[in-house]
C-alpha cells in the first residue's frame, strides 16, 4: 500500500451558512491523502499504474466551485468522488480548512476532516 498526498490546495470560494460568506467568499485549503492498493515493487514508471494526483487536484477544484453550507458537505463530496473515480484507492482522508472564518478574527482556521474507505462509499 502506498500513500499519495496533495496538500495545501488553496481556493477562494463562497461556501458558508451566512450571506456574507456567500457574497464575499473566503480562502479554503484542501488536503487529500489517498492510500492506494499498490505495491512499489509491482509498479513501473508509467502514470497509468498509479493514481494521477492532477486528477484529484482537478476534482477538488470542481467540487469546491459549487457553494454549499458546510465544510462537512465538501469533505463528503470529495471523499466519495475520489473513491468512485479511482478504483485503486482503498482509503481517502480529506481535510477542508476555512482560513480566518467569519467573525473569528483571532482564529487562523477551522477544518473538517474525515476518512473514507471503499466500504463506506
Amino acid at each position: 500500500m502506498i500513500r499519495i498526498a496533495i496538500e495545501g490546495i488553496k481556493i477562494h470560494a463562497n461556501h458558508g451558512v451566512y450571506e456574507e460568506e456567500r457574497k464575499r467568499g473566503t480562502l479554503f485549503v484542501v488536503d487529500v491523502n489517498v492510500d492506494a492498493e499498490m505495491e512499489l515493487e509491482e509498479m513501473s514508471d508509467d502514470l497509468s499504474h498509479t493514481i494521477d494526483y492532477q486528477s484529484i487536484y482537478k476534482l477538488t477544484l470542481h467540487v469546491m466551485s459549487t457553494p454549499v453550507n458546510l465544510l462537512e458537505t465538501l469533505v463528503q463530496q470529495l471523499g466519495n468522488e475520489i473513491l468512485a473515480q479511482h478504483p485503486q484507492a482503498a482509503r481517502v482522508t480529506v481535510r477542508v480548512s476555512k482560513v480566518t472564518p467569519l467573525e473569528m478574527e483571532r482564529c487562523d482556521r477551522t477544518f473538517v476532516e474525515a476518512t473514507f474507505t471503499k466500504s463506506s462509499a
